[in-house]
């Protein structure tokens, strides 16, 4: 199944062109009024020169205007060094039972209140061997140490088979000064919830800053058009969109297409061959690109810490969290008045009643099951790397799970390498369920203790997979349409 697009024909290729051209219009109209609204907000004057190819890329730009020098080209040994410390956000499940009147919480924008309220660096980050922690100075912004965590939420995630897990046990982290004031103040050191056993590097920034004044007057302008406005949702892209620059990599990858094999090792771990086609992969690196991947480290730190510190609170006070995931955390309806205090409809980085559900069913990250007789779409299903139209049933994800799911995908690079197959070819390929829930270990009542070092992923996940399938096959009856 091809798409409109097939460039067999004069027609067909101007309509392509003709259809990209309207894309370029959309980035070009956005960025007109993202700069006209920023030098009239900020009374500055800054023009485009280089027009960006994406909002991302003018929220780079606009970033480095306020801060210049917030960005610095890339060192490679930092790179290196930090690299498998940059982790996204966190999303598990703690609790598969059936929740009954849910309700889903989400904060108001999360990384331009991140960005606003914490400390960046302004300047290339030096490291340091440190034996000490020295919280009073500012400064210093982070530290990497080899610390134990014995807490039922641990908040430090390692990585592991290039899988991300939040477990008990040893392991080596980069934890914030933020992060490592507040848990001594509570008391986390001397409670043994987390022990620091060797203090090995200091992260320090000689200059410092918070992020304040762009991105709370961003929020302030996005909130002053409604909320489905298109223009609100472009300022929305450019707050998201400016944080993911500093964690740009160098390099990439290039692919040549091979006019002969002679004298080449075909052996070699850079040839592949696709329809007797062979194929070249380079990496590149880019020598101009400037990014600043500490503080892409940092943004998402705060982010999982501002997380922890509300699933902490519900700990505390005995409120059950069945769902988490990055900015937003699932809970019973009946709790809602405890949370009070840190709720807004329309403050920058509080929280608000995303959605209030009937039936919540979690079995996965990022793969849930909601019902809610109130709305107009009334079950809902979310599900990673599945279309939600695809899966718009119970029946239809029981039979996910059993045989797959047919999918319409556009080809990735290797299914386009040689021009029997354009860069618009649909594929038609089979979605199946490969793994099941291995972050934490289910319990038979269904709640979740998080995994100790060393044990046994497989034999977990297996567990789990039973727990799952039986847990669904017993609440069926709940999400019929």
């Amino acid at each position: 199944q091809n798409s409109p697009f097939d460039y067999s024909t004069k027609e067909s290729v101007q309509k392509g062109i003709n259809y990209c051209f309207v894309d370029c219009q959309i980035i070009y109209k956005s960025l007109e009024l993202l700069l006209k609204v920023f030098n009239e907000t900020f009374n500055i004057f800054y023009e485009i020169k280089n027009l960006p190819l994406s909002i991302s890329s003018f929220s780079k730009k606009i970033i480095e205007m306020f801060y210049p020098n917030v960005f610095h080209k890339v060192d490679l040994k930092i790179e290196k060094e930090l690299r498998d410390f940059y982790y996204g956000g966190r999303t598990e499940v703690f609790n598969f039972n059936l929740l009954k009147n849910a309700i889903y919480y989400d904060v108001n924008s999360l990384y331009p209140d991140i960005l606003s309220e914490n400390n960046f660096a302004n300047c290339k980050i030096q490291v340091f061997d440190c034996y000490k922690l020295r919280l009073r100075n500012k400064r210093n912004l982070a530290y990497r140490l080899i610390i134990s965590e014995n807490q039922k939420y641990p908040l430090f995630p390692t990585r592991e088979n290039k899988r991300v897990y939040f477990r008990k046990g040893i392991k080596e982290v980069i934890a914030t000064r933020t992060e490592l004031l507040y848990l001594k103040e509570n008391n986390y050191f001397k409670e043994k919830k987390i022990i620091i056993h060797r203090i090995l590097k200091c992260y320090y920034a000689y200059d410092i800053i918070k992020f304040n004044m762009l991105f709370k007057e961003t929020y302030r302008i996005r909130k002053s058009f409604e909320s489905k406005h298109p223009f609100g949702h472009i300022l929305k892209i450019f707050m998201n969109g400016g944080y993911g620059k500093f964690g740009q990599k160098a390099t990439r990858k290039k692919y040549d297409f091979l006019k002969t094999i002679e004298g080449i090792d075909l052996d070699n771990d850079n040839i592949y061959l696709y329809d007797d086609t062979y194929v070249r992969e380079k990496e590149i690196f880019n020598p101009f690109l400037t990014h600043n991947l500490f503080n892409a480290i940092l943004t998402t730190s705060y982010a999982r810490f501002k997380l922890w510190k509300m699933i902490e609170y519900c700990r505390k006070n005995n409120i059950d969290v069945y769902y988490v995931d990055t900015d937003s955390i699932v809970i019973s309806n009946i709790n809602f008045h405890r949370l009070e205090q840190f709720t807004s409809k329309i403050k920058l980085g509080f929280w608000y009643n995303e959605s209030n559900f009937d039936y919540f069913q979690a079995f996965d990250s990022k793969e849930y099951f909601t019902f809610s007789e109130k709305r107009k779409k009334k079950f809902i299903i979310k599900y990673k790397g599945v279309k939600n139209e695809l899966l718009d049933s119970i029946d239809k994800f029981q039979a996910h799970i059993k045989k797959g799911t047919k999918m319409n995908i556009v080809g990735s690079f290797f299914y386009t390498m040689n021009r029997k197959s354009n860069f618009e070819t649909v594929h038609i390929v089979e979605k199946h369920k490969r793994s099941y829930y291995s972050k934490r270990e289910i319990n038979i009542d269904l709640t979740t203790n998080p995994i100790i070092l060393n044990d046994d992923y497989n034999k977990i996940e297996k567990k789990n997979c039973w727990l799952i399938l039986n847990q669904f096959r017993k609440n069926k009856k709940y999400f019929k349409i």
